[in-house]
């Protein structure tokens, strides 16, 4: 497998971080410019790797929960 010398890297982009009530300031705008970055690597033929927080039991991002999916 040839890996591309250039990679995005996607850290914790999930539901429970840009909606709702505990969503970052600007959600929206953090959404564009991830969406407009991440078409850059794609179409620069980039390694695109994204990384999912698993939570502890009974919190937003606990896996499965609505807040845990990408």
């Amino acid at each position: 497998m040839r890996v591309p010398p250039t990679a995005l890297l996607i850290i914790d982009a999930q539901q429970g971080l840009l909606d709702g009530e505990a969503a970052v300031p600007d959600a929206a705008g953090v959404i564009q410019r991830i969406g407009t970055v991440l078409a850059a690597a794609r179409a620069a033929g980039a390694l695109v790797v994204h990384l999912q927080h698993d939570g502890a039991a009974g919190t937003p991002d606990e896996p499965g929960r609505p807040g845990w999916f990408i």
